[in-house]
C-alpha cells in the first residue's frame, strides 16, 4: 500500500506541472482562480467566458510545453460566464495483473 503522504507528494508534483487547461482543443486558459493541493486532491478552478465557447465537449489539462496530463469528454453548456472546478485525485490502483 502506498502511503497518503507519498500520494500527496505526487499530487504536489502534478500541481507543479499543470500550466493550462484547453477547452475543445481550441481555447486555452492559463489563469486559475484556484490551483492547490489538499492531501491527495489537486483542485483547479477557472472561469470560462461566455464568448469563448458555447458548449464544452473536451477538457484537457496540459503542461507548459503542451504535453497532455489529463483529458475528459464532457457536455457543459456555457450560456454565461461559467466557473469550473475540476479535481484530480491521486490514488493507488490495486488490481490483478
Amino acid at each position: 500500500m502506498i502511503t497518503d503522504e507519498f500520494l500527496g507528494t505526487v499530487a504536489e508534483f502534478v500541481n507543479s506541472k499543470v500550466a493550462k487547461v484547453v477547452l475543445n482543443q481550441t481555447y486555452e486558459i492559463t489563469n486559475f482562480t484556484i490551483k492547490s493541493v489538499q492531501g491527495t486532491v489537486l483542485t483547479i478552478e477557472y472561469m470560462v467566458p461566455t464568448a469563448s465557447v458555447s458548449v464544452i465537449s473536451l477538457i484537457q489539462i496540459k503542461d507548459a510545453v503542451g504535453g497532455l496530463i489529463s483529458e475528459n469528454q464532457v457536455y457543459v453548456p456555457v450560456p454565461s460566464d461559467t466557473i469550473i472546478t475540476q479535481t484530480v485525485k491521486v490514488r493507488e490502483l490495486v488490481g490483478v495483473v
